[in-house]
């Protein structure tokens, strides 16, 4: 049976906990989500049978190697500064292991430890929040002189600069994601 491992329970794990409870119960998988509040991974994954809520620190080595040694995947939604304790034991289990932070400079140097055991380390890739901030600075600075605009919905930011040439369409629109004030 296939084995998820989840870290953290937090406000952006709620949507991944849902999907993976759904996803998990029709593939017959198994998750488990180590958090450390146990009530809070609990009222995430409700009374799924193929679901587990683990409480645990993610600095107690012997239990997160205990959790990842028997994981099939690892997925890593604590604090970026945590990724690395999750990311060594990762190496060391030989798990593969996603992140939805940045890659930063601790995890950069594994590396070769991660290539040398043939592992996948996907880590997020910027790309949305790339866009989303490149376009909300293109507006910033277009209507920053007027000073009529203060906040505006980032869900709404017009796609100037990633626009179809052949769209003429003033306010022209892509949804990129949420509110943003400066």
């Amino acid at each position: 049976m296939t084995k998820i491992l989840l870290f953290g329970a937090g406000k952006s794990a709620t949507c991944l906990i849902q999907y993976l409870v759904r996803e998990t119960a029709t593939r017959g998988w198994q998750l488990v989500v180590a958090e450390s509040n146990l009530a809070l991974a609990r009222s995430k994954i409700g009374e799924a049978a193929h679901a587990q809520a683990v409480a645990l620190q993610v600095e107690d080595e012997p239990q997160r190697d205990a959790l990842i040694r028997n994981a099939d995947i690892v997925i890593s939604l604590l604090p970026p500064a945590l990724h690395f304790l999750v990311a060594g034991a990762c190496i060391h289990w030989k798990k593969d292991l996603l992140t939805a932070s940045y890659l930063d400079d601790r995890i950069k140097a594994l590396e070769p430890a991660i290539r040398e055991k043939g592992l996948l380390f996907l880590c997020e890739m910027g790309l949305d929040p790339g866009i989303d901030h490149m376009s909300a600075m293109e507006l910033i600075h277009r209507i920053t002189p007027a000073k009529k605009e203060r906040s505006f919905p980032s869900g709404r930011i017009p796609a100037v600069s990633f626009r179809p040439k052949a769209t003429t369409t003033p306010g022209d629109t892509r949804s990129v994601g949420t509110p943003a004030m400066w």
